[in-house]
């Protein structure tokens, strides 16, 4: 029974029978037998699923279980997990695929283990679980790394674990994407290098120390994107567009801008619209462009709501909300700032908490809460320091200065 509890462990917390019939060298009649005996101890229950699965009673019992088994005899039997997890499986499903990803690991078959986290990181970020998709691309770029893999493909994972770690808050996104960009541009790999420079977009303006570095990136993966590649070359045309705001090339900014605006508007999708919006409205803000933004950010909401992407949804808001204000229009603000705290909330992504902080920042500062302004300030700056926001101090530092001001300190 011991055996055969030990065993169970190694799958978990729940276990399919046939699996572990598979892994071991008993006959199937004395497996059950044996889980028969530790059901009727209470050590298992019955899941009653279509596929004859058991669960230990709690985690404690199986983690009790798996410590009794020594390291070298834990790996063997990873290993041998994986082996009665593909036999005979095709297509792999997803969940499959997260314990295979687990057991390549944790037997040290790198091959196996590179494979296997990528499919499980990728299943886990198109899931909107993007802390577990980092934790699955950081163990595939590892084994990338002690297999000596090509510097393309460990471009590849090392920006898929920044595009996670960005959406997760972890402060480590912008060096991972930075590093992955470099290693692309490096090798050659062009669609990395593009995917790294549209997912350091951060919904706004640039303002820190590695902005010019953000820039310079977008600038290398516009020289090797293919015009013809309307939806992606507007994108970026409208990124470095945006990179170049406060610095001394407006023309050529509002020219980028134009050009982008342009470009997604010939495209016919609305959705293309609602994606280089954003960036669009922060280069094109220079006296007399008012009306044209408050267009161009009416077209991008309802392009951005039909869409039915929250990520893109916020950030159009966002921009819309910033338009609105500038314009005076309180009605269409608080509209904006309704549906961006509401898809916060909804997404739960630290980096959206932070923009909502700065935003109800504001609002308690405009409104006369100088104290409520000044303790969302300091959250809003903890928060952002704790996800790695590269602007969280100069937003902080602004803010100050202007409650300050209107306390008349």
């Amino acid at each position: 029974v011991f055996t055969v509890l030990a065993t169970a462990s190694v799958l978990g917390l729940e276990f399919p029978q046939d699996v572990l019939v598979e892994m071991l060298d008993l006959p199937e009649a004395a497996v059950l037998g044996a889980l028969d005996t530790a059901m009727a101890a209470g050590v298992l229950v019955d899941t009653r699923s279509v596929r004859r699965a058991m669960r230990f009673v709690h985690a404690l019992v199986a983690s009790a279980m798996y410590s009794e088994i020594g390291p070298s005899s834990r790996a063997r039997m990873h290993e041998r997990a994986v082996r009665a997890l593909t036999k005979g499986t095709d297509p792999v499903p997803p969940d499959v695929v997260l314990q295979l990803a687990r057991h390549c690991a944790l037997a040290g078959l790198p091959e196996e283990a590179l494979h296997w986290s990528v499919s499980a990181g990728d299943h886990a970020f198109e899931h909107l679980a993007p802390s577990e998709a980092a934790h699955h691309y950081r163990i595939a770029l590892d084994a990338a790394d002690a297999l000596h893999r090509p510097e393309g493909q460990r471009a590849d994972i090392q920006v898929r674990l920044g595009h996670a770690q960005h959406r997760a808050g972890d402060p480590h996104a912008l060096t991972n994407l930075a590093q992955g960009a470099e290693l692309a541009r490096r090798s050659g790999q062009s669609q990395t290098l593009i995917r790294a420079a549209l997912v350091t977009d951060l919904g706004v303006i640039r303002l820190d120390s590695l902005a010019p570095e953000h820039a310079a990136m977008v600038e290398a993966a516009i020289e090797v994107a293919d015009p013809t590649d309307t939806a992606t070359y507007a994108r970026l045309l409208a990124q470095l567009a945006q990179s170049l705001s406060f610095t001394p090339e407006a023309e050529r900014r509002i020219a980028l801008a134009h050009r982008a605006l342009k470009l997604a508007e010939e495209h016919g999708d609305p959705a293309l619209l609602a994606s280089v919006a954003p960036a669009v409205l922060v280069a094109l803000w220079a006296p007399g462009s008012e009306r044209l933004r408050r267009e161009v950010a009416a077209r991008a909401l309802s392009a951005a709501e039909a869409s039915g992407d929250p990520q893109l949804q916020f950030s159009v808001n966002l921009s819309a909300f910033h338009a609105a204000i500038e314009s005076g229009d309180s009605v269409m603000a608080a509209h904006n700032s309704a549906r961006l705290r509401s898809t916060a909330q909804s997404v739960g992504e630290p980096r959206l908490r932070w923009l909502i902080g700065l935003l109800e920042t504001f609002d308690a500062t405009m409104t006369g809460r100088l104290g409520d302004a000044e303790t969302l300030a300091a959250s809003t700056l903890e928060l952002g320091t704790q996800i790695g926001s590269p602007d969280a101090f100069t937003f902080f530092a602004a803010q100050f200065f202007v409650l300050g001001t209107f306390a008349g300190r």
